[in-house]
């Protein structure tokens, strides 16, 4: 599917883009209600605002600072073709583990509000398990295989976004990233990631009756936008969203919103192990993640 694919190549842009300020040096919409839930309006550009990279670093020191996490979201994905909208919800669950260790549930939510497809997605940092619940078949495919899939979005933004950060700035860098103090990396982002050449917007921005600072990153030649609402109280990352238009195929919009998020001192020994259920068949091609079918 053509909008999975751009999703996912993005997904990966974007986790190059905020990686840059880690690699060059050491480290580093207003809401409108649609039908369903609740996403914001993509390619409403914010105002000119001086951008509080503090904020943006303590929220990214939440997700890179510590080696596992749970973390239990809503992912909506609304799609306009020619002719027709689509709009799919999913709710996930990931308890992930460094090195490239994760166990999630996907479970979509038709439109009746009834539980739909599921799907278990297991990884003990190597290779990449892919149960489809419904059908009981499973794939397997290696750790990057999965990280390069175009649906790989749809396992949790977040979740993919800061692996993709973690895996391109390496250890090195993200150790400066949670030790070096704030000040500095501000600097480093004012000077590396400046608005005028990064694209980089902040402004103050209302969703479901919560004020957010966002930051928006907007690509007008590519026709892109990712933005980031966090709580300014708690440093945390509430929603993330891309959105897409193209006039003559098709425009679309992701919003992960974040149900939960906790750092555990412990995770099962089994966590990271797929057993294959009774009667369950292997697929040798990898399984897609379908939003649309219910």
């Amino acid at each position: 599917m053509d909008m999975t694919r751009g999703a996912g190549h993005w997904i990966l842009s974007l986790g190059s883009i905020c990686a840059l300020g880690l690699l060059s040096q050491p480290v580093w919409s207003q809401p409108s209600r649609p039908v369903g839930p609740i996403v914001a309006r993509p390619f409403v550009h914010p105002t000119e605002k001086k951008v509080d990279y503090g904020l943006l670093i303590r929220a990214m020191r939440q997700f890179l600072a510590n080696d596992r996490y749970l973390l239990k979201s809503e992912l909506t994905l609304k799609a306009n073709t020619p002719g027709a909208s689509l709009i799919s919800v999913a709710q996930i669950q990931t308890i992930a583990e460094e090195p490239n260790r994760f166990r999630t549930q996907i479970t979509f939510i038709n439109d009746a509000g009834n539980v739909g497809r599921g799907y278990l997605l297991v990884s003990d940092g190597l290779q990449v398990w892919t149960h489809d619940l419904v059908n009981n078949i499973y794939s397997v495919s290696n750790y990057q295989q999965f990280q390069d899939a175009n649906d790989n979005f749809l396992s949790g933004m977040l979740s993919r976004l800061f692996s993709t950060i973690r895996n391109s700035a390496g250890k090195d860098n993200i150790s400066l990233l949670v030790t070096v103090p704030e000040d500095k990396l501000v600097e480093i982002l004012e000077t590396k990631l400046a608005p005028d050449q990064a694209e980089l917007k902040s402004d103050t921005q209302y969703l479901e009756g919560a004020k957010y600072t966002t930051y928006s990153y907007l690509d007008q030649t590519k026709g892109y936008q990712l933005q980031a609402f966090i709580d300014a109280l708690t440093s945390e990352i509430k929603y993330l969203q891309i959105a897409s238009q193209n006039r003559k195929t098709l425009n679309f919009n992701v919003q992960e919103k974040v149900i939960q998020y906790t750092n555990p001192s412990s995770v099962p020994a089994d966590a990271f192990r797929f057993v294959p259920p009774a009667r369950a068949k292997l697929q040798k091609t990898p399984i897609s993640i379908n939003p649309f079918l219910q």
